[in-house]
């Protein structure tokens, strides 16, 4: 099985996949990682790495969030985090440079499980385009809930060019559960649910499945 990672272009973010990783490399899959920034540091831990933006600036990613959603940056820092959903600006800003090579290596490689950490929206475009499952690493305590879809919100460009929408559905057994569903990104013009051994036991889990409804 090939097993892509995604990871937001921060080492703490990145970190926390490893030992997941190694877990599939181990067990005889390949693996491969994509991140944007800190690409030499998160290759220091032996899983090899694609560049999902070469020239990432964070510095930038911030100037063009100020210019566009100025009263976001003003405030954001003034609120508690508890609703992400009200994040969906950042997390997009954050999101719409690594998305493309993101992309691209998902067409090139193939992937059969997409695993990324909670603030990669790209993750979810990336097993929508492959037709397989995706499974969210949490990296805090914070709940997802709807963040995912508020991010794609401002990403109306991106989707629309790679056929994709993400959106987030309640579990029966999960208080949130943010799901992909891909409709014409998905090759084969199916879904199938995300119900892997990893999602089972890491209880954070988000899958490319039809319009009918979360699974069970």
């Amino acid at each position: 099985m090939r097993v892509m990672f995604c990871s937001h272009p921060g080492l703490g973010h990145f970190f926390p996949l490893v030992h997941l990783a190694w877990a599939f490399r181990t067990a005889g899959h390949e693996v491969i990682a994509t991140i944007a920034g800190p690409t030499e540091g998160a290759a220091s831990s032996g899983v090899e790495i694609v560049d999902a933006a070469p020239g990432f600036s964070m510095e930038a990613v911030n100037k063009r969030l100020a210019r566009e959603h100025p009263e976001f940056v003003r405030t954001v820092a003034t609120k508690p985090a508890i609703n992400l959903d009200e994040w969906g600006p950042g997390f997009a800003a954050i999101n719409r440079p690594l998305i493309d090579g993101i992309m691209a290596l998902t067409d090139d490689w193939g992937p059969d499980l997409v695993v990324y950490d909670q603030g990669t929206t790209a993750g979810l475009f990336a097993a929508a385009r492959a037709g397989a499952p995706a499974v969210q690493r949490n990296v805090s305590a914070w709940r997802t809930r709807g963040m995912h879809e508020a991010a794609a919100a401002h990403l109306p460009d991106v989707c629309e060019r790679y056929g994709v929408t993400i959106s987030s559905r309640p579990s029966p057994s999960r208080s949130s559960r943010p799901a992909c569903s891909p409709g014409s990104g998905r090759r084969d013009g199916s879904c199938a649910g995300c119900r892997t051994a990893a999602d089972r036991s890491s209880g954070t889990g988000c899958s490319s499945r039809p319009s009918g409804g979360a699974s069970p």
